[in-house]
């Protein structure tokens, strides 16, 4: 039998109902659209790739580290080379790595992106020339470091310690991972 009593009951108390539902609701609604604005800002921040070359004087090329280049993709995956004899090394950073690259790379992508990065002249070192750059996901290059002898250009953003750790980890993992004599 049904009670006469319900439908005033929840006449009475739908407020009492439906508001805890349509706040969750609504809060549901708000997560999904501040999940779909990071993953768009994420998007726009992303890189590619980011490389390191660099020139020896009075040293053969195959002896220079990053001589022939060395680069690691977004994935982790690195390359040294090729040498004159088209010769490559390829490997995978560990986690650990990949991470504080990611950490990195990321913040100084977001300045890109955001046209925040200022290049300055800076005293460079006179017998290494070398040029690091960042690829983003839209393929533009930008320039993070770039020795030319005594000079040397160096960009960064509003967060210059991002950019300067950036070039502390690249710089480190290539004496890691690039081979000694190429």
């Amino acid at each position: 039998m049904i009670n006469p009593a319900w439908p005033d009951f929840f006449q009475n108390n739908i407020t009492f109902y439906l508001k805890p539902k349509l706040v969750v609701l609504f809060l549901f609604f708000l997560l999904a659209a501040v999940e779909v604005t990071a993953v768009q800002a994420r998007e726009i921040s992303d890189w590619k790739e980011i490389k390191i070359q660099s020139v020896c004087d009075g040293i053969s090329l195959h002896l220079c580290i990053n001589g022939y280049g060395f680069k690691i993709n977004r994935s982790g995956h690195y390359v040294a080379g090729p040498n004159a004899e088209g010769n490559t090394v390829r490997g995978i950073l560990n986690q650990n790595e990949m991470s504080r690259l990611e950490n990195s790379a990321r913040l100084v992508a977001r300045a890109f992106m955001a046209s925040s990065v200022r290049c300055r002249t800076v005293p460079g070192l006179p017998d290494i020339q070398t040029r690091l750059e960042m690829v983003l996901a839209n393929g533009t290059i930008q320039l993070i470091r770039g020795n030319q002898g005594v000079y040397a250009t160096m960009c960064t953003g509003d967060n210059p310690g991002a950019f300067l750790k950036l070039n502390a980890e690249v710089n480190e993992l290539s004496l890691k991972y690039y081979p000694s004599r190429f």
